[in-house]
């Protein structure tokens, strides 16, 4: 009985198409030889495409980290912050003005009056002073208006700052979470370059194919049995031998092998 004890199986490095495999089994091999590979066009779709991910996620920390912008829109929003502050006050001081005019139309009108009364003044001195009186009142309840609405955007003005800062606390959890994205797609990468090396399998050894599992290109998955290979220096026999030729036998002595029918 002859057997090789040591034998190599080749198998799927992982799951994909297999090219056709034209070894047939007594097929002599040499060392480096190669003897099966993966479709190469699905090895290349699969490397552009891990590398394609880490590029796309490089590209977003990039991004994430240009914050050209908001430092921009910060400066411009604490400007103007500070002149709304000045806006606010002149219209405050506006306020003020328009009440003393007013309180001065109030005396004046009350003034012509009692002028009227005693006949110190006309009663067209008395329309003119009511005239005057109408005119302060009105444009000192639009300044109070005026006044009330810059105090409300001056409160909104003043979150800008906040609120842009607080993107940009966000922008840094993004990068954050993208570099952790980065580091899984260049281990999945490295992967997939591992892959395509193992994608072409080659002999170890000069030898020969005993099995062929596979012939024809398909779809296998990863582990599948494709060849197995042996070397004719490893060959071992077994023989039966009678006890009185046992006794005569040495280790290093020739033998001669007869294939029989």
């Amino acid at each position: 009985m002859t057997r090789l004890p040591n034998t190599i199986i080749l198998t799927m490095p992982f799951s994909g198409r297999i090219e056709a495999i034209p070894w047939v089994e007594g097929t002599e091999i040499k060392k480096g030889q190669v003897l099966a590979r993966v479709v190469p066009i699905d090895v290349d779709q699969m490397l552009a495409e891990a590398r394609a991910i880490v590029a796309r996620i490089e590209a977003a920390i990039r991004t994430q980290r240009d914050n050209r912008v908001e430092e921009t829109a910060i400066a411009q929003a604490q400007a103007y912050v500070e002149s709304m502050k000045s806006t606010v006050a002149a219209a405050a001081a506006r306020v003020d003005a328009s009440e003393a005019r007013y309180n001065y139309a109030q005396k004046h009108a009350a003034r012509i009056a009692g002028l009227v009364r005693t006949g110190g003044a006309s009663e067209d001195d008395l329309d003119r002073s009511e005239l005057l009186k109408m005119e302060s009142s009105l444009s000192y309840q639009q300044d109070r208006l005026i006044h009330a609405a810059l105090v409300s955007l001056q409160a909104a003005t003043n979150l800008l700052p906040t609120l842009i800062e607080k993107y940009l606390e966000r922008k840094t959890l993004v990068e954050e979470e993208l570099r952790q994205q980065l580091a899984e797609a260049k281990a999945r990468l490295e992967t997939v370059e591992e892959n395509a090396r193992r994608a072409v399998m080659t002999s170890p050894y000069d030898g020969v194919v005993l099995h062929r599992f596979v012939s024809q290109e398909q779809f296998l998955p990863a582990g599948t049995q494709l060849l197995e290979l042996g070397r004719w220096e490893d060959l071992e026999i077994e023989a039966d031998i009678l006890t009185q030729d046992a006794v005569r036998v040495k280790t290093g002595m020739p033998v001669d092998v007869f294939l029989g029918e």
